[in-house]
């Protein structure tokens, strides 16, 4: 398991790199400008739905696939599956075409005619992935439940690749065009090299659906309250952009570059690895075996807590520095880089809550205990609304990005109840140990970073950015270096268990 999900880490880990190579051209060619405001409102609505989807698909294609091949009726199944769920996706990206005006005039009451006309335009485009991502997401998942991880793992890498080229090449006669343009031609060539390993693996499919399938009918059950609760986010999408684009010119944009830096460190060491550990609580799961999946997530808990705080504290000290380097040029102003900082800070305080519950979702999946997950869900969304509405009337556009870190980190404890309640266990107070330890070293180490940012300003000069990256690197390696030190001192057992790994590894390379 630990090779699998070290494959799609690394893979996960050229997507993240495609992906921010990806947002700074994009910064630097449409900066926190009306235009990038219009792309990234119009990404709303495609991302809503093809989220759902995917939601929906990664919720209970693998532990029903893997039921059904058991039984020798896997083949069946996939085709019925993939050819009902392709009906539905079209039928509503057709009807999401004809109403993208009412929509995009909806959300963006504060927007020009010009900038609402272009959103509307580039909507539509993007609603072909309403169709192609999910089609993606259910090909990737048969091929997971086949212990095919690494293509699946790169979907990403497409995408971004080709958003890449279309803007060095093309953004000239294309304009913002070119965004949604390279980011479907990216999932058509990824569908397409998923249906080559497909047919390679022998993993075959037929047009023939089977409306009558037992299957589709117990999932249908299963995802009704999930699409009930994803029904009430839409509300809270809406809201917040609307909200957003209230504020002033460029707060949509740098609130999504700052969620997106935010992000990175999730989408690597936790997201990379989810479609190994999926198929793992699966197998639990359908073994009855309730022991070894809580083992087995508190540990995965423990794990995140390790990685992800020290992350937190380092996006926090070097906020500002790391937007400047990275997007800071062309249309993207030192005002783009103060504001985006700001939102980064407040982003960045509810990344264990992120995290921690996109973990316990994929337990809930295992155990097909959607009901529970959709009932928080909603809850948290409706509590997330009231915030938002009124944090971001006292604070400003800040608002939103401070509700979103409270909202996950009350989810993220609420799930850690009823995961102990649901495995007759009292393994949350370890848990939260753990993180309380693993916090101490996090603040320790959020000191010495500030300490020596501020040194080695009084030595540098930091309007150059290469005295930035020096300063970031330095303080970077003196941070972490001391968080592992002081984890040691603590005697943090996941630190031990990192050593252990890579001077295990390092062992196996000398040998050969």
């Amino acid at each position: 398991m630990f090779k699998s999900i070290s494959l799609t880490i690394i893979a996960t880990f050229l997507g993240q790199v495609l992906g921010f190579f990806a947002d700074i051209l994009i910064a630097n060619n449409f900066g926190t400008t009306w235009k990038a405001d219009s792309y990234f409102l119009a990404l709303v609505i495609p991302v809503i739905f093809s989220d759902l989807f995917m939601l929906s698909i990664n919720a209970v294609f693998i532990p029903s696939y893997m039921e059904h091949q058991k039984k020798g009726g896997a083949e069946d199944f996939f085709s019925t599956f993939t050819n009902a769920s392709l009906m539905i996706f079209i039928g509503i990206g057709t009807l999401l075409f004809f109403f993208a005006p009412f929509l995009i005039g909806i959300m963006a009451t504060n927007f020009t005619s010009e900038a609402k006309v272009l959103a509307t335009s580039l909507t539509r485009i993007l609603l072909l992935l309403i169709l192609t991502l999910p089609l993606s997401t259910i090909l990737s998942c048969r091929l997971n439940a086949h212990n095919r991880f690494a293509l699946p793992a790169l979907g990403k890498s497409f995408n971004f690749f080709f958003i890449i080229i279309a803007l060095l090449f093309f953004k000239g006669g294309l304009d913002i065009f070119s965004i949604p343009i390279g980011y479907i031609l990216g999932n058509l060539v990824f569908i397409a090299a998923l249906s080559f390993l497909l047919q390679k693996e022998k993993l075959g499919y037929s047009l023939s659906m089977d409306l009558r399938h037992p299957a589709l009918k117990e999932i249908a059950i299963l995802l009704a309250p999930l699409i009930a609760a994803t029904m009430v986010n839409y509300v809270n999408i809406f809201i917040e952009r609307s909200i957003a684009a209230g504020f002033e010119e460029g707060s949509i944009s740098a609130l999504t570059y700052a969620f997106k830096l935010v992000n990175i460190p999730l989408n690597l060491f936790v997201l990379g690895g989810m479609t190994v550990i999926m198929q793992v609580f699966s197998e639990y799961a359908a073994g009855g075996d309730l022991k070894g999946l809580r083992d087995i997530t508190y540990r995965g808990l423990c794990f995140v807590s390790f990685f992800i705080l020290p992350i937190i504290t380092f996006l926090a000290v070097y906020r500002y520095p790391i937007i400047k380097i990275l997007f800071e040029r062309g249309q993207f102003s030192q005002h783009s880089t103060e504001v985006t900082s700001l939102a980064v800070l407040f982003y960045s305080i509810g990344l264990l809550g992120l995290a921690s519950v996109s973990i316990m979702s994929r337990v809930f999946y295992a155990l097909k205990d959607l009901k529970t997950l959709s009932i928080l869900g909603t809850f948290v969304i409706v509590l997330n609304i009231a915030l938002m509405l009124l944090l971001s009337r006292l604070f400003g556009f800040i608002g939103i990005p401070l509700t979103f870190s409270i909202t996950a980190t009350i989810q993220m404890l609420v799930m850690l109840l009823l995961l102990d309640k649901k495995f007759s266990s009292s393994s949350v107070l370890s848990f939260l140990k753990s993180v309380l330890g693993h916090g101490a070293a996090s603040v320790v180490m959020g000191i010495i970073c500030a300490v020596i940012f501020e040194y080695l300003g009084n030595h540098m000069d930091y309007s150059n950015k290469i005295s930035l990256m020096i300063s970031l690197g330095v303080g970077a390696s003196l941070g972490f270096a001391s968080y592992l030190s002081l984890s040691a001192v603590f005697k943090i057992k996941e630190a031990d268990y990192v050593v252990k790994k890579l001077h295990s590894m390092y062992s196996q390379n000398n040998r050969i």
